[in-house]
Order: structure tokens, then C-alpha cells, then sequence
């Protein structure tokens, strides 16, 4: 049996309504919302979890408990420490309503996120370490010509 993959916004029209919907309009007011404060950063899956904790007014003792986890390991969770593994993300969706696929995905692309920039820091690494070589071997040409100057 071939699995249906669905987009985001037909999830969101599933779960929430159509667009018009005073649920959906809801959804899409507290996502413009989310994405304006975040924007040009890139989050954990625990900045969404902290996000949809603070519009439940909840407690994040009171959510650990919900989600049937310490509140270490919630904490560790919420600071990127820890992955939403699939049976948080089945729990995450019995707590907010948030299919566990759109869990798993943002883990799944936050850790890519993640690998991508650890890349390119050594890239970036790599390439002041030339750039310190190149210096360096300049100030000791420039030190040579200095030496040989005072010499004569």
C-alpha cells in the first residue's frame, strides 16, 4: 500500500479548516506571528514546542508531564539538546494537535540545518587558515627585507 504524502498546506486544511475558517485564520495569524519573531534564525524544534507552550498557557512542568517525559529531559528538548524522537512526536501530537510527521520533520531539518553549518564553519576555518598563512609569510618577507636593510 503506497503512503500519501501530504504538503503542508493541505495538513493545515485537514486540521484546521480551509483558509476563510475562523480556525484556520486563527492558525495562519499565530504562524505570521511565530515566523516574524523568528525570522533570519534558525530554530529548534524546541522554539516551536516553547512557542505552542506559551499560547496553551501552560507551565513546562505541566507539559513534561503531559508529554509523559522529565522536565530535564523537556528542558533539553526545548534548548535543541535532546531529538524529538518518533514517540515524542506521537505525544507532541496528542498535546498540540500538530501531526508527529511535521515534528519529525522539523527535526529532521534542523539537523540537517545543523550538519550544513558545521560545514561551513571548517570551510570557513579552512580558508582563515590560508588567509593567516598568507599574511604570515608576507610580514616574514617584509621582516627579510627589513633585516637585509639594516645589514648594509
Amino acid at each position: 500500500m503506497a503512503m500519501r504524502v501530504y504538503t503542508d498546506e493541505e495538513v493545515k486544511d485537514i486540521i484546521f479548516g480551509q483558509i476563510g475558517t475562523p480556525k484556520r485564520d486563527a492558525l495562519e495569524k499565530k504562524l505570521k506571528k511565530i515566523e516574524k519573531k523568528y525570522k533570519g534564525k534558525y530554530n529548534c524544534p524546541g522554539d516551536y514546542i516553547k512557542e505552542n507552550i506559551k499560547v496553551e498557557g501552560m507551565k513546562q512542568k505541566e507539559c513534561a508531564e503531559k508529554l509523559g517525559i522529565t522536565p530535564s529531559n523537556l528542558s533539553e528538548i526545548l534548548k535543541g539538546k535532546r531529538r524529538i524522537t518518533p514517540m515524542i512526536a506521537e505525544r507532541l501530537e496528542e498535546v498540540f494537535d500538530y501531526p508527529k510527521e511535521v515534528w519529525l520533520q522539523m527535526q529532521e531539518d534542523y539537523d540537517k540545518e545543523k550538519e550544513l553549518q558545521k560545514k561551513e564553519s571548517v570551510v570557513l576555518t579552512s580558508e582563515w587558515a590560508e588567509k593567516m598563512l598568507q599574511t604570515m609569510n608576507k610580514l616574514s618577507e617584509q621582516m627579510g627585507v627589513l633585516i637585509s636593510l639594516q645589514q648594509k
